[in-house]
């Protein structure tokens, strides 16, 4: 982790400090007298996000007018100058919900993407158009086995539900100060979810809809038809 400490003190000792409150400092000694004995390296790494189909903004701010022309031409809400008003069509209402969720499986979704250079084998898992009708998406189980049958440990539940408790415990009521008065903090919670490459498919039945009564199965039920019969005009 980031730790304060990078320079010995007077008699050349070190001691670097345990965020996990394990008290397992580490501590050296026989460095020279305060001099700096830590560079800090910062890493920065980049990975595909296991949300890739949840709705996120990550923008609040949207401006609606600009009087700088090339400015408006860069953005994607703005006018020229002055606005007074939001169209109705752009109106954006935003959810004023707040919530900390701390998920079971946050951090096998992280390895499991570590494993995918792009999403086009998840897309083509899950949108390809000949699995529609199916009951499951064979290709997204396919791409389970794979990677379960590399894991080389256990995953052990018990540490992600004690370090929420201590989470929890610790910052829930440091959090909820902190909200202005019109979001509605929803608390720091602890979710139960599927992984990245565990999802349930809806089946869908409209696969016999132009099949006589005789050839389509029996325990589907009744087939009712409707029809529509209407103008369409432009306004």
């Amino acid at each position: 982790g980031k730790q304060a400490t990078t320079a010995s003190n007077s008699t050349g000792a070190v001691r670097l400090f345990d965020f996990s409150q394990n008290n397992l400092h580490f501590e050296g000694s026989n460095f020279e007298n305060s001099k700096v004995v830590i560079k800090p390296t910062r890493v920065e790494f980049e990975m595909l996000s296991y949300l890739f189909d949840t709705n996120i903004a990550k923008t609040k701010v949207r401006v609606r007018s600009f009087q700088d022309a090339e400015m408006v031409e860069n953005s994607n809400f703005a006018q020229v100058a002055p606005v007074y008003e939001t169209i109705p069509s752009e109106e954006v209402v935003d959810d004023n919900r707040f919530s900390i969720d701390m998920s079971v499986f946050g951090g096998l979704n992280e390895n499991i993407l570590t494993t995918f250079s792009s999403f086009s084998a998840i897309d083509d898992a899950l949108g390809r158009p000949n699995a529609m009708f199916a009951d499951r998406y064979v290709d997204l189980e396919d791409l389970r086995n794979i990677y379960f049958n590399n894991v080389l440990e256990k995953i052990d539940l018990g540490k992600f539900r004690t370090i929420f408790k201590w989470i929890d415990n610790s910052f829930t009521d440091i959090v909820f100060s902190m909200m202005p008065r019109s979001t509605n903090f929803l608390g720091i919670n602890f979710i139960y979810e599927s992984h990245v490459l565990e999802r349930n498919k809806l089946r869908y039945l409209y696969d016999e809809i132009y099949l006589k009564s005789n050839p389509r199965d029996p325990s589907r039920g009744n087939l009712l038809l409707s029809q529509f019969v209407g103008k369409l005009k432009k306004l």
